[in-house]
């Protein structure tokens, strides 16, 4: 019978996205054991972390609640095992995210795409409060996993989008109809045709009674309402519609276009009534990606903004919701058609603060500076004879003997604070008393992965100090029962952090059963 030691990575202030493979020694009950490689977990069951954080400049005002932040990154570690990778399941569903570094409060995410050969995302996740020191985390790798995880509910809101959504279209959709990611109002195609888009997919549009039919009862238009969207024009000069609800002429409830000054502007109008209409002053370019919000609040104010720039607000005229609701073009002929792509519309029954306007374009136009990921690191763990001969896969251990073992983290980086290391025994392992060693001095490796010869260093670098007490009486590291807990996982602890460019590392003995 073979049983293993748990290892238990708890709470580190910066994994990487490269932790290597733990080797978890095993116990043969009667007479040997051997050694196989096996990769730890983290008390939520994933076997890697990585902190997600923010860029400041880029949030702007908050806290913003629940708001969907978009994760888009292409990184080795995220491609399936197969393609050498750290992912287990193909469709990437043992990707996952937590507000908090033990993963223990799952933040809701759609997948928009992933490729399991390139590790590239398109994830998009509701961070219930976003702030300029806002830090989320990234968990993958868990062979357990096989169903999509992102349907979480919290504060009272399942998945990704609140119900201050009426409608998300990715428009990503080669065929059929166009999902409806915050409900079941689904898009009708009638002649635009798939293109690249500004994230993942869109819809390009030709011109000429190209559109997308949605809905007409998902919201009332003549109350409080935003439309947004990405579109990329093809021409200038032209009226050029993007979303509007329109009946005829002399009713809509509301147009969003291009107008022939290249001018994104929103127009109302009821029958017997003067059109009201109201501009954002800058221009559009041809070939480029404008980030488009149109608002109007429950006073009948209207604004709208275009990339980084909102226009001040505006009282509109005599409001209604005749029509039918499209993309692309109105059954009225008099607003044109886009000749070009748009992608992510999105309407809402709220308005949307010109703070919220800015940190989601900010957020869509580059999210490769609007967070950073957390710099490589790796806890490692390693099993030695008691005279510091490595143990390897396949070994044999006869019972009675001792082995050692160094659990180290390479911090090749500034001071890594808070270093939190739980490892729980197996009763087939004896804890040998007063053996706990913590060093803290031992230069960093060359590369990410220490080779032998730079283990064998660390090795010997702790196994010479004195050992630790093993009450749980302030030092770094204690013995609790069966378990051993490095820094302050457990309370009476001291904090243990790795120094800038060294190696942490734990050492101490077992003896096997």
């Amino acid at each position: 019978m073979i049983r293993s030691m748990a290892l238990k990575i708890l709470n580190t202030k910066r994994d990487g996205l490269r932790c290597s493979r733990l080797f978890l020694g095993l116990a043969l009950v009667v007479l040997s054991g051997i050694f196989t490689p096996a990769e730890a977990q983290y008390a939520n069951g994933y076997s890697y972390r990585v902190e997600v954080d923010f860029v400041d400049a880029n949030v702007s005002g908050g806290p913003h609640a629940n708001f969907p932040v978009l994760i888009s990154s292409t990184v080795d570690d995220l491609k399936t095992v197969g393609n050498g990778g750290k992912v287990t399941d193909a469709n990437g569903y043992d990707i996952i995210f937590t507000s908090d570094k033990a993963g223990t409060t799952q933040l809701a995410h759609e997948i928009e795409s992933y490729v399991p050969s390139t590790g590239e995302i398109v994830f998009w996740v509701r961070v219930e409060s976003l702030a300029a020191t806002t830090k989320i985390y990234m968990f993958f790798g868990n062979s357990g996993i096989s169903t999509f995880q992102g349907d979480v509910n919290s504060n009272g809101v399942t998945g990704v989008w609140d119900d201050d959504y009426k409608g998300v279209w990715h428009l990503k959709e080669a065929g059929g109809t166009h999902d409806d990611s915050a409900g079941s109002n689904d898009g009708t195609r009638n002649g635009s045709v798939f293109a690249a888009g500004k994230i993942a997919g869109g819809q390009l549009f030709d011109g000429d009674n190209d559109y997308v039919a949605l809905p007409d009862g998902l919201h009332d238009f003549s109350g409080t309402f935003s439309v947004s969207l990405w579109a990329q024009f093809n021409v200038l000069g032209n009226k050029e519609n993007l979303v509007a609800k329109a009946q005829d002429g002399n009713n809509f409830a509301f147009v969003v276009h291009k107008g022939t000054d290249n001018k994104i502007t929103m127009n109302i109008k009821v029958a017997g009534s003067q059109s009201s209409s109201w501009s954002n002053p800058n221009l559009m370019s041809a070939g480029q990606w404008h980030h488009i919000t149109a608002n109007i609040d429950d006073s009948s104010e209207a604004w709208i903004c275009v990339d980084d720039f909102c226009n001040a607000h505006r009282p509109m005229g005599d409001r209604n919701d005749l029509g039918s609701l499209r993309i692309g073009e109105t059954p009225d002929p008099y607003w044109g058609s886009i000749n070009g792509t748009v992608d992510e519309v999105r309407i809402s029954g709220t308005v949307r603060t010109a703070d919220w306007t800015f940190t989601e374009f900010n957020n869509q136009d580059s999210p490769s500076t609007f967070y950073t990921l957390g710099p490589l690191g790796a806890l490692v763990k390693r099993a030695f004879l008691a005279d510091g001969t490595p143990l390897s896969d396949g070994d044999t251990v006869r019972k009675g003997a001792v082995v050692k073992y160094l659990i180290y983290l390479n911090n090749p980086g500034g001071v890594l604070p808070d270093v939190s290391v739980q490892d729980a025994l197996d009763p087939t392992f004896a804890y040998q008393a007063s053996t706990l060693k913590v060093n803290n001095s031992t230069s960093d490796c060359v590369l990410e992965d220490c080779t032998p010869a730079e283990e064998a260093t660390i090795f010997s670098d702790v196994d010479v100090l004195a050992a630790k007490t093993d009450a749980v009486d302030g030092d770094v590291v204690s013995i609790t029962g069966s378990t051993i807990d490095a820094g302050d996982q457990n309370v009476a602890n001291g904090v243990a952090s790795a120094a800038a460019s060294k190696v942490w590392a734990l050492l101490f003995e077992v003896k096997m059963q």
